[in-house]
C-alpha cells in the first residue's frame, strides 16, 4: 500500500441502485476495492489495480452508453 493511502484515506463511496446489490468502492491508494454484500449477507470483494481500472472504465462507459 502506498504511503499516500496511509496518510489520507478516502472515505468509501457507496453506490445504490434499485433492484441491485449496493456497491462499495474504496480507494486504497495503489488499488481500488469493489465490494458487495448480497441479500444473503455474502461478501464479494475484488481488488483491482490501475491497469485493470483503466480497462474497466472503457467497458463501463460502453455499457452506460448502450441504448
Amino acid at each position: 500500500m502506498s504511503d499516500n493511502a496511509l496518510m489520507s484515506p478516502k472515505p468509501p463511496q457507496v453506490l445504490d441502485e434499485d433492484d441491485f446489490d449496493t456497491l462499495t468502492v474504496i480507494d486504497m491508494g495503489d488499488a481500488i476495492s469493489l465490494g458487495q454484500v448480497t441479500e444473503d449477507d455474502d461478501l464479494h470483494d475484488v481488488i483491482i489495480g490501475k491497469e485493470q481500472a483503466k480497462r474497466l472504465i472503457d467497458l463501463l462507459k460502453e455499457f452506460a452508453d448502450e441504448q
